[in-house]
Parts: structure tokens; C-alpha cells; sequence
């Protein structure tokens, strides 16, 4: 079968590509849900919320740029592990930390540089893991469930602290390990 005669149907009947689609459905939903939990928590964290602000732009700026090269040297399944489980240790960090202005900025930083790198590198995995004739519709399987579990994150950030981290850990660390298992498809290699 050539990849113009790939169609949706063979996305759900190929075990690989299924498997692949749920994987990266549960990523673009943890990802988008976690950005928007410290967006929203980020009020919350002690400090200046104005210098919180301007650490987690940075650390966007820079880690979607990052992201992309380091998933190009490294592969964008261990980058997209590397990314969850730096904002999952990052979380546990602004857990732990208490009031210390210093060390909050760096796990403010760490945490939204490791979530936002993962958020990016849906968008690179999802065109990399799905012979292009149906990734737009990949795409916009991803979108709408990740638009739709991203309703949950203002509720999750106003639940009183520790709460909001803890979630926001709790989901790094499941797509972290669910990242693992992320396989491309023979198509897809024989492609490369």
C-alpha cells in the first residue's frame, strides 16, 4: 500500500498506528492540561507574580526551540520523555520548596521550559509517527481532546496547594511512562 492510499481506516485497523494514536492523544491532553495548570497556578506560587510570569516566557521562548533540536539529535520519543519527566521533577521541586523566591524562579522556569518543550514536540511526534497523508486529521483528533481536557485546568489550579502540583506531577509522570511505548510503524521506517 502506498501512503496516498492510506486512509483514517488503516490508522484504526493497524495495531502500531492505533496504539501510537492513543499515546499521543494522552500526550497532547496531559501537555496542553499541565501549560495551562502552571498558567493558571502561577498566581498562586509565592513571589512576584510579574517575575513568574517573565521566567515562564523565557522559558517558552527558549524551549521551543530547544525541543526541536534536541529532538533531532536525540529522537523525539526520548526527547518527549526527557521533557515530561523534567516538568514532573520540576513540579515535585515547586512542592517541596516552600517560599524561597530564588528557588521557586528556577522550578517556575524548569518546570514550564520541560512542559512547554513537551507541548511542542506533540506537533513534531504526531507528523513524525503518521505517514502525512492523514496527519492533519491526526492532528485534529489531538486538538479536540486536547482542547477539551484543557477545560479542566483553571479548576484544578484554583484547588487549594499542594493540589494543583501534585495533579500536574501526577500527569507528567503517567505520560512519561506512556511515552516509552511509542513505536514507529514499519511504513513510516521504510519511508526514512
Amino acid at each position: 500500500m502506498t501512503e496516498n492510499d492510506f486512509t483514517m481506516v488503516d490508522i484504526f485497523k493497524d495495531k502500531v498506528y492505533m496504539l501510537n494514536l492513543i499515546i499521543i492523544v494522552l500526550s497532547w491532553c496531559a501537555s496542553t492540561v499541565c501549560f495551562y495548570i502552571i498558567g493558571f497556578y502561577i498566581k498562586y506560587i509565592p513571589g512576584n507574580v510579574f517575575s513568574n510570569i517573565i521566567i515562564t516566557s523565557i522559558a517558552d521562548a527558549i524551549s521551543s526551540v530547544g525541543a526541536g533540536v534536541i529532538a533531532q539529535n536525540c529522537g523525539a520519543k526520548k526527547t518527549l520523555f526527557f521533557s515530561f519527566s523534567l516538568a514532573a521533577i520540576a513540579g515535585l521541586g515547586l512542592i517541596l520548596v516552600g517560599d524561597e523566591p530564588i528557588q521557586i524562579m528556577v522550578y517556575v522556569l524548569i518546570t514550564r521550559y520541560g512542559i512547554n518543550s513537551a507541548f511542542t514536540l506533540c506537533y513534531i511526534i504526531t507528523a513524525d509517527y503518521f505517514p502525512s497523508i492523514v496527519s492533519s486529521q491526526v492532528f485534529g483528533i489531538c486538538n479536540v481532546f486536547s482542547r477539551f481536557s484543557t477545560i479542566l485546568s483553571p479548576l484544578i489550579a484554583e484547588i487549594d496547594k499542594p493540589v494543583p502540583m501534585m495533579v500536574y506531577c501526577l500527569i507528567c509522570f503517567l505520560s512519561m511512562i506512556v511515552s516509552l511505548f511509542l513505536t514507529k510503524s514499519k511504513e513510516i521506517e521504510d519511508a526514512m
